[in-house]
C-alpha cells in the first residue's frame, strides 16, 4: 500500500482558527493571504485552498498570487458562502 503525506501550512487571521490548524499539524503564518502570499515562492504549490474567504479578499490580488505560486496543472480551489438574504 503506498502512503500518501502532505506538507500543509496556510495564512489565518483569526488567532482562534490559528490555533485550531496549528493543533492539527498545519504550519499558519497570522496575516492576510495577500500579504503573506508574496513570500511564496513561484510554483512551488500543488493545491491552493481558500474556504469562505473570499469575501473578505481583493480577488485581483489573490488570484494573480494564486497563480503564480501554482505548479504547472497545480489546482485552485475556493469555496464560498451562499446565504438566502
Amino acid at each position: 500500500m503506498k502512503r500518501f503525506s502532505m506538507d500543509a501550512s496556510g495564512f489565518e487571521i483569526s488567532p482562534v482558527l490559528a490555533d485550531r490548524a496549528s493543533e492539527k499539524g498545519i504550519r499558519v503564518s497570522q496575516v492576510p493571504a495577500e500579504q503573506g502570499m508574496e513570500s511564496v515562492s513561484d510554483n512551488s504549490q500543488d493545491v491552493i485552498l481558500i474556504s469562505e474567504a473570499m469575501g473578505y479578499l481583493d480577488p485581483e490580488k489573490v488570484f494573480a498570487e494564486a497563480f503564480r505560486v501554482l505548479k504547472p496543472g497545480g489546482l485552485n480551489i475556493y469555496t464560498v458562502r451562499h446565504t438566502n438574504d
